[in-house]
């Protein structure tokens, strides 16, 4: 778990930070993380550790991606449905309820709301 804490801090969440926080300079920028610690694997296979929300595991909530939707839990499927409205009033309008950056919009099965991004992702180590 700590290998991937430290990967996924330095090389995803942290430049992604920093390249929201230079997009924001210019136009309005909104960020968001998908936080389903439980949400459903890309690609099918055992592993032996949890993998929690790895890099476009959000796709499930959007998409079904070929041809296939997996079983979600109850609050998933809310999940779901919530960011498809999100996205699709989004494209629809070009705007969003949320803040803009640097609030991050946290998105999880339990509800939506502010993390502190680069405190959890410990962003000032790093550099993001």
């Amino acid at each position: 778990m700590t290998w991937t804490a430290i990967t996924t801090d330095s090389k995803w969440a942290c430049t992604q930070y920093a390249t929201s926080r230079a997009l924001a300079r210019h136009v309005p920028a909104h960020q968001y993380e998908f936080a389903d610690r439980r949400a459903p694997l890309l690609a099918p296979g055992p592993t032996t550790m949890p993998m929690g929300a790895q890099h476009a595991s959000e796709l499930w909530s959007l998409f079904d991606l070929g041809g296939f939707s997996p079983e979600f839990t109850p609050g998933q499927q809310r999940l779901s449905e919530r960011m498809i409205d999100q996205w699709a009033a989004f494209a629809r309008t070009g705007s969003t309820d949320w803040p803009r950056f640097p609030y991050v919009e946290e998105l999880t099965p339990r509800g939506s709301g502010p993390v502190d991004f680069v405190g959890r992702h410990h962003c000032a180590f790093w550099g993001g």
